[in-house]
């Protein structure tokens, strides 16, 4: 599966697996990041949406500013965040939350 990178009319920037589909108007997006970058240029990721039940988003293509294949670093990065939040998933769901919410606190809108 390739790992994409997608600057979205919302503004959102997202970076995600895409499965194939036979429609041509939609991606399915596995795993899908946003990615923040602060005042001081560091990047994050938090999930895209935050609170859905599901890993798997259905995107529509007419919402696409643009999109492209990763650089090898940025998928480097990607596969970290991936597995620390499957090790996460295995602790408490409270707390995780807690830390999610507070990496969104220190980022200047």
């Amino acid at each position: 599966m390739t790992l994409y990178s997608f600057k979205l009319i919302s503004g959102d920037n997202i970076i995600s697996k895409v499965e194939e589909d036979e429609m041509e108007d939609v991606l399915i997006l596995k795993d899908p990041l946003q990615v923040i970058i602060n005042e001081n240029s560091q990047v994050f990721f938090i999930p895209w949406l935050l609170f859905s039940k599901t890993k798997e988003i259905i995107l529509h293509t007419d919402s696409i500013i643009h999109w492209d294949e990763v650089s090898p670093e940025a998928e480097k990065l990607y596969g970290r965040y991936i597995k620390t939040m499957k090790a996460e998933d295995k602790a408490d769901d409270e707390s995780l939350l807690k830390d999610i919410l507070l990496s969104k606190k220190s980022i200047k809108h």
